[in-house]
């Protein structure tokens, strides 16, 4: 595969792409959900302050997914 770029003064730059991408090579991420781990995320959830989340009405949706998905990530890493 050969990509070119040129400019205003008639330079041109080929570039030769010789590398292919290695499609082997695929990730998943899995979360550790049981019991014990549902049991410590509501308990954290329950000791939350969450009067940041009612007391003002056009930030209260992200200041509830903030404090419930910081606690989501650390219970169930």
């Amino acid at each position: 595969m050969i990509n070119s770029l040129s400019d205003h003064d008639a330079q041109v730059l080929s570039l030769f792409n010789n590398i292919t991408p290695d499609v082997t090579n695929e990730f998943y991420f899995y979360r550790k959900i049981n019991k014990h781990s549902l049991n410590e995320f509501q308990t954290t959830l329950s000791y939350e302050s969450w009067e940041d989340v009612f007391s003002n009405t056009n930030t209260i949706f992200n200041n509830f997914l903030n404090t419930s998905l910081r606690n989501f990530y650390t219970r169930f890493p």
